[in-house]
């Protein structure tokens, strides 16, 4: 028989990478999963913001992307989408984690 609470403490911890140091033993993952979850999609959220900005922002006389400063702000837009992609994926891995929370507790009957 599984024992559930290591089966969550697994998913939460190894899975999702979640680890609060001080925490009490007794507290809810689904609580860290939620507020892990909101902070990766309101980074996803500041990101794209922050690409809509730069692009709007250009000066279309700039010279082509790859001359001179156009090639600060090329990589500039990429690590901002990059950024952006990571916590999506981010954001992704924790709901997922947490729908294996929800189906493990369904299945128990907890």
């Amino acid at each position: 028989m599984l024992r559930l609470q290591a089966v969550r403490s697994l998913l939460v911890e190894e899975v999702a990478s979640l680890r609060i140091e001080g925490e009490p033993s007794d507290a809810r993952p689904d609580e860290r999963l939620d507020t892990a979850r909101k902070k990766a999609l309101a980074f996803v959220v500041l990101c794209w913001t922050a690409l809509l900005v730069l692009i709007l922002t250009r000066v279309p006389g700039d010279p082509a992307l790859l001359e001179g400063f156009g090639s600060l702000y090329l990589a500039g837009l990429l690590i901002v989408a990059t950024a952006a992609g990571f916590r999506l994926g981010q954001w992704e891995k924790y709901r997922a984690v947490q729908k294996a929370l929800a189906d493990l507790e369904e299945r128990t009957g907890d």
